[in-house]
Formats: C-alpha cells, structure tokens, sequence
C-alpha cells in the first residue's frame, strides 16, 4: 500500500490515493489519470498531514511528482474539514459499463471521485472517473465535450488532420450514468512530464540526442495538429507534455482556446513553451532558455543561442534553422500566427517523426461518427 497526501496553496491536504500491487503497470498511465481527476476532486483542509508525506512517496516513485501536480492544477474550491462527510466514502463500478470494459480496478480516490483504469474491448487501457457525489453529470458533458471537439474538427478536416490529432491527442470516449452515479471515460496516456525527462542525467535514464530530436518533432507535429484545425492549447507546462518511452502526447485541455483567440504573450504561449521544452530537451543551458520577464533584445540572443545549440548538438541544416527562426521572430513579437505550419513541414522534422500510430482513435475517418464511445 502506498499513500499519497496531495497538498494545495492554502491548505495541507486535499486528497488520498491508494495504489495497489497489481500486474497492470500503473505508472504508465498516472499522468492522465491525474489531469482526469482534477475536474472532479475538491481539497480538504486538515492540519495534522504535511508536505512530509509528500516526500515520503516521491522517494518512492518520481514520476508521482507530475501526478500531483497536475490532479491539483485546477482546483479552486475549498472544503473545509467538516464537509468531508457530504460526501460517500467510495464509488461503485456502474452496471452499464461491465458490457464495454473489463479489468477494471481503483487507481485514484478524491473527495468527491474516484478513477479506475480498465481495459476495452479492442485491449486498450482507458481511464474511468466516477462520482462520489451527486449532479456531476452535466458537468462532466461539458468537459468531455470541450475534449471531443478536438477530433471532431480534425475529422471534418480530413484524414490527415484526424490521424495526426489521433496520435498525439487522447480524448473523452463517452459520458453517462446518472445525476447520482455519473461516468467519465477517456484514454489513458502518458508516463513521465517532458520536463522530468529533460532534467535526467546520464546513467540516470537521460534521453539519447535521437530521442530528443524524435521528441522535439512530435511536440511540433502536435502543435500543427491543434493549430491546424483551429485550437490552442495554452497551459503546455512541463506535466501536460507527457511521454511513454520517445512517445508524446499532449494532456489537460482545461485551458483550449480557439487558436485565434489564443495566448500571443507569456507561458501560455504555445511557442514560447515549444521554445522552452526544446532548449531544456538539448541541454543547451539558461542562455537559450525563453524567459517570461525577458526583454525582446534579451530574447534574441537568447534564440541565437539556441540556434547555434542545435547546430551543434542536433547536426541540423540550415534550412531548419530558417523555419524554427520564423517560430522564434514570432514568439519575441508575440505574433498570433505561431508559425507552427511551416516548421512541421520542415524536411529535418518530418525526417524524424515516427510512423503515426492513431492509439487515440475515437471516431471513423469516413464518417466522423464514435467507432467507440459516444458523442457527449
């Protein structure tokens, strides 16, 4: 048994989550888990846990770090101590759902849900929110919807922009249940945050310069499947970038803009957390990091630091230079258009992208309809 005390600002504790030995390999799928809760979990202030319990599980397990980050993100209600008893103790397993899913067992438990991982019917591991309390379900619609447009606009787009947004993006497959016992379900992703991966060293599973490269092409090729068909995602901190191995995906859509309306300044920027990722990914130092309080003039021999980093790290050509340059320009001027078409289409990128594998496929490319699922 592993507890896992999970503190917010302004208060000390805000949930517990109990983690069994089970043959499933479970870190393979906290990340998401964690994005998938925080919609659903309101913290409970008690004095008598702290941050040392918090130290306690990240000696065991590192990669809990990105898990508690992102389950907590969102979060804006508090609860104090005396609420908690509102609530039920426990969620149950809903009758409708042992006809689609099997193996289902708890993974995550909250102050008003509960997560299950379980697997479909094609042998997919999906992650499962449940209620602990009541009206949860429209609520919940919502939030799948704001999930489900993303492939629904790819799929209007056309195939090309489906399989990119299947590959790079997981999705809600479907709501339901009732107001007392809602259901939540959508894929399961990720296992370690970008950032993680960045900082390790070597001998300490520290990325090889091919799997930076693979990674940093993806992280392009996800951009341009969401700008593409018009979206932004606006929070690309380093838990919401999350890799399986040299995969990535991209999590946590709680802050989707339309891409026109999207962040033009700061860390909600799109190519100013590309910026980041990809000098952190190189290891090419402070000097060509994007910096929030930055001067422009500061900036730009911050990007001509990280030019020459990838020439000399990466072996890139020139022609590839030219396009992140035009990411670049834009990101110091703050520039709507983020210029994410002409690096995707750039020959070093698309020369380093692995072979799309659609692990998130939700809907038919012919019809645009749930080959799963439902739409919310």
């Amino acid at each position: 048994w592993l507890k896992l005390f999970m503190p917010q600002a302004g208060s000390s504790l805000v949930c517990k989550r109990v983690l069994r030995r089970r043959p499933f390999n479970m870190t393979s799928f906290c990340l998401v888990i964690c994005s998938f809760l925080s919609a659903g979990l309101a913290p409970v202030a008690t004095a008598h846990r702290t941050l040392s319990d918090i130290a306690e599980v990240l000696d065991i397990d590192s990669q809990m770090s990105a898990l508690v980050e992102i389950l907590l993100q969102n979060e804006d209600v508090e609860m104090k101590s005396d609420d908690e008893k509102l609530f039920g103790s426990g969620c149950r397993w809903p009758a409708a759902l042992h006809s689609r899913y099997t193996g289902e067992h708890e993974v995550g438990k909250g102050a008003t849900a509960c997560v299950y991982l379980a697997t479909d019917m094609e042998g997919k591991t999906v992650a499962v929110k449940l209620a602990k309390s009541a009206n949860k379900l429209e609520k919940w619609r919502e939030e799948c919807q704001n999930m489900q447009k993303l492939h629904l606009s790819a799929c209007a787009s056309g195939p090309n922009a489906l399989s990119l947004m299947e590959t790079y993006v997981p999705t809600c497959l479907e709501v339901g249940g009732t107001q007392n016992d809602p259901y939540y379900v959508m894929h399961a992703a990720g296992s370690q945050r970008i950032s993680k991966a960045a900082k390790a060293k070597e001998g300490k599973g520290a990325l090889s310069t091919a799997d930076q490269i693979k990674i940093f092409s993806q992280f392009v090729a996800a951009l341009y499947a969401l700008h593409s068909v018009g979206w932004g995602h606006n929070d690309l901190h380093g838990g919401n970038v999350v890799l399986q191995g040299s995969r990535l995906s991209l999590i946590d859509f709680g802050s989707l803009r339309t891409y026109s309306s999207s962040k033009t300044q700061g860390s909600k920027r799109d190519g100013n957390r590309l910026w980041e990722h990809t000098a952190k990914l190189a290891k090419c130092g402070k000097a060509s990091l994007w910096q929030k309080k930055a001067s422009n003039d500061v900036l730009q021999q911050h990007a001509d630091n990280l030019k020459q980093c990838l020439r000399n790290k990466w072996s890139v050509d020139e022609a590839f230079i030219s396009d992140l340059d035009i990411v670049l320009q834009a990101d110091i001027g703050g520039e709507q258009n983020q210029h994410m078409t002409e690096l995707f289409q750039n020959k070093f990128v698309q020369d380093h992208l692995p072979d799309l594998d659609n692990q998130f496929q939700w809907l038919a490319a012919e019809t645009c309809q749930p080959i799963k699922g439902s739409i919310a």
